[in-house]
């Protein structure tokens, strides 16, 4: 088992702007995880049951150089990288899911070329990858999700391409995984849930190369693809969530601006939340605070991570820059000692490129 060199930092949250500074503003520990021997892809990180041990770990995947992955487990106090994944090509979004309905998890990479899926399983080891056979030749994979999309308890694996094959579900029929078309335009980073709030789970998505929010429904018999929003400018990401902590879910979407949608008497109504067409590729919620109060999380290439906090006082989002990392994002318990925390990949700035991942927590809680 090998250890790595872990910084720890106290930063203090800035302010993009002093009249929109939060009155509780939270002062966030950085945690360096790794070293410059291990730098990932920026969008590839999560955190998961990779080895089916009901141990949450981070996995990572490496950088252009280097094709294979990492995985990291809090021991003893530290994060450590138990072992490597290896990966053939270059690779992104790693998922964590059991598509195969077999009790247990696997782990999936995105080829960053016609490669496809790659499928990797724990077996006191990482096996060697597989290809799923019918992602072949679809072009390079920009985001890949798992999720309930049509609301029958089946986790499938969604898969955004950067080519006109875009969005293609894959489900497991007990023999071979069936691809179903439900975009033929690039995606970027999309997402599932429950964004009009009835119960019903659907698929959202912005054009890469153009400025439409695309929403689909499962019927029953195929998806229906419906156009919900334009923004200012192509290319987007688009995530589900309880951004205000008010138990309602919203749309939170880049698209040339960055907006919130909220969907309210058969139709949805945009808030725009910061209207500078900036380069905003990651988007998560959650909560990492000791007040519990959710964060809309946002990495603005080249500037920083930034948090949208909602103040039903002020009726505003409050933001602040909590870190200069500004790759993918996700939240969870990875310490397992029950608080949430968030893990950004590196991103572009100089400090964090020494980083693997980044951990972010409220350092108030200790």
């Amino acid at each position: 088992m090998l250890s790595f060199i872990s910084i720890l930092l106290l930063v203090c949250s800035q302010a993009t702007n002093s009249s929109n500074s939060s009155p509780d503003k939270v002062q966030y520990k950085q945690l360096l995880i790794g070293t410059a021997g291990n730098i990932p892809m920026i969008d590839g990180v999560v955190l998961g049951t990779g080895r089916n041990d009901k141990i949450r770990r981070i996995y990572t995947t490496r950088g252009w150089d280097n094709n294979s992955g990492y995985e990291y487990s809090f021991t003893g106090n530290e994060w450590i990288s138990n072992t490597t994944f290896s990966a053939d090509i270059y690779c992104s979004s790693p998922v964590i899911s059991d598509l195969k309905k077999e009790g247990t998890n696997s782990l999936y990479l995105g080829g960053w070329n016609e490669s496809g899926v790659l499928m990797l399983k724990y077996k006191d080891t990482w096996t060697e990858p597989k290809i799923l056979p019918e992602s072949k030749g679809k072009g390079i994979i920009l985001a890949m999700l798992s999720g309930n999309g049509r609301n029958d308890g089946i986790n499938r694996l969604y898969v955004a391409h950067w080519s006109d094959n875009g969005l293609i579900e894959y489900s497991w029929n007990g023999s071979k995984f069936i691809a179903v078309q439900l975009m033929n335009k690039s995606v970027g980073r999309f997402s599932i849930g429950r964004g009009r709030n009835d119960g019903i789970n659907r698929i959202y998505a912005v054009e890469r190369g153009g400025s439409d929010l695309h929403e689909f429904t499962w019927t029953g018999k195929k998806y229906v693809d419906k156009v919900i929003f334009t923004g200012s400018d192509s290319n987007g990401t688009v995530y589900v969530a309880d951004g205000r902590g008010d138990r309602v879910n919203r749309l939170y979407v880049w698209s040339g601006s960055l907006f919130e949608l909220t969907y309210q008497n058969g139709q949805w109504t945009p808030l725009v939340l910061d209207k500078d067409n900036v380069e905003r590729y990651y988007i998560i919620s959650g909560s990492i605070r000791k007040d519990n109060q959710p964060g809309v999380y946002v990495s603005v290439k080249k500037h920083g991570l930034y948090e949208y906090i909602w103040s039903k006082l002020q009726n505003k989002f409050n933001v602040d820059v909590i870190t200069g990392a500004t790759g993918g994002c996700c939240i969870g318990d990875g310490r397992g000692d029950g608080r949430n925390r968030l893990y950004v990949a590196n991103g572009t700035k100089k400090h964090y490129s020494k980083a693997a991942v980044v951990e972010i927590s409220d350092d108030s809680q200790e």
